[in-house]
């Protein structure tokens, strides 16, 4: 679950809450699958767009991957933005203040030793 609060002018227009949605929960509501939905380093479909930058993501520790959220924070699509992850992204990334690098450790309960990048 997703929490959000939209801020205008330094105020806050509203707040909600919203399940990020996986094609089970998708198809047992009646409603439309998460579009362009890679799962654990299966190919992304065409339309997908690569750049993170300007999007929200959904991220969790050792869960899927990053699920692309709407401004509304309706489930949008997975994300292995291009084929650069192989499964899972941590919660918690840092960068290195010196040299700007983005370090994640990351895992998945389904890896075998063989399945690294």
């Amino acid at each position: 679950m997703v929490h959000g609060v939209w801020l205008r002018d330094g105020r806050a227009e509203w707040y909600r809450n919203r399940f990020v949605r996986d094609d089970d929960v998708a198809a047992a509501r009646g409603s439309p699958d998460a579009r362009s939905a890679p799962r654990h380093g299966q190919r992304r479909r065409e339309h997908q767009r690569d750049q993170p930058r300007g999007r929200t993501f959904a991220i969790v520790e050792a869960g899927g991957l990053p699920v692309e959220l709407s401004n509304e924070l309706e489930t949008v699509a997975y994300s292995n933005f291009e084929g650069t992850l192989p499964g899972s992204f941590t919660a918690h990334p840092k960068r290195d203040p010196d040299t700007g690098e983005l370090h994640a450790v990351v895992y998945y309960w389904a890896w075998t030793t063989s399945s690294t990048w």
